[in-house]
């Protein structure tokens, strides 16, 4: 007979009158034993919950609250076996309550063939907690791009002290924004923009887009040639999305910008002999 888990979602809810939460961990009980287990993010990674809630000040609220949880959880895990009625304690645990961290509504699923609740719980973590969305993913690898380039190609010129992270900015016209490379001598500059990361043609557009934005405002506030822009970019792995890959590099052609696949190491060199020169 197949053991049957029931689980709730573990809620950071900072502003509770908004309603608004991020997803911190799992907890979970098997019917048949009565046994609890539970699974709750690293308490040392808080970029996630601070992407959901930029307003939110410093880090240490959110580590209270993933302490306080798991001191609650590991104290009903403990007092579980001598419960006469296991399936209420667990009730208990996950009522509608006020505070800062709250449960979802319980569910149900059954356990896989030689599968424990934790192996289980720890599936459901990572599909439905620590899962990594598309946009998510296309930051990061955006972030991996940038890192690669910096400790390879530039580092391999030298130029990675010369290449410097600067933001930016005319208020007057709400303009803003940071490139990761930019160099102060000769004004040129460098974006890494990765689309490995989208799986639709709409979301390659919507990055390209985002930036070509960017470009626009800064050019149009005299904060940037043209010329002196270069846009690096890594192709996605998945054939159907080429249309509007070219689509997008095209826009980017109009702007006068430099464009250059990340393997292209020729387009990217001359580039660089600006400043070498």
């Amino acid at each position: 007979m197949k053991k049957t888990l029931k689980y709730s979602l573990i809620r950071f809810i900072p502003y509770a009158r908004r309603e608004e939460f991020v997803n911190i961990g799992v907890v979970g009980q098997c019917v048949q034993t009565g046994e609890l287990a539970f699974v709750l993010n690293d308490v040392r990674k808080t970029k996630r919950v601070h992407a959901f809630f930029p307003t939110l000040k410093g880090k240490e609220l959110f580590k209270d609250v993933l302490r306080l949880a798991e001191d609650e959880l590991l104290r009903v895990q403990e007092f579980m076996p001598q419960s006469n009625n296991k399936q209420a304690l667990f009730n208990e645990v996950v009522k509608p309550k006020d505070g800062l961290l709250q449960y979802s509504t319980v569910r149900v699923k059954f356990l896989a063939d030689g599968q424990t609740i934790q192996q289980a719980l720890e599936t459901l973590n990572q599909d439905l907690v620590n899962f990594e969305s598309e946009n998510y993913k296309s930051q990061n690898h955006d972030a991996e791009l940038a890192r690669n380039f910096k400790t390879t190609v530039l580092a391999a010129r030298q130029l990675d002290k010369v290449y410097k992270e600067k933001r930016l900015e005319q208020k007057e016209f709400g303009v803003k924004a940071t490139l990761p490379f930019y160099e102060n001598e000769h004004l040129t500059s460098i974006k890494p923009l990765s689309f490995a990361g989208y799986d639709q043609a709409n979301k390659v557009t919507e990055h390209a887009l985002n930036w070509i934005a960017h470009l626009n405002g800064l050019m149009g506030a005299q904060l940037l040639e043209p010329q002196k822009h270069l846009i690096v970019y890594e192709e996605s792995a998945k054939p159907e999305l080429k249309t509007a890959l070219n689509f997008a590099l095209n826009q980017f052609e109009r702007l006068e910008v430099s464009v250059a696949n990340s393997q292209d190491t020729q387009t990217i060199g001359r580039f660089l002999e600006q400043v070498e020169s």
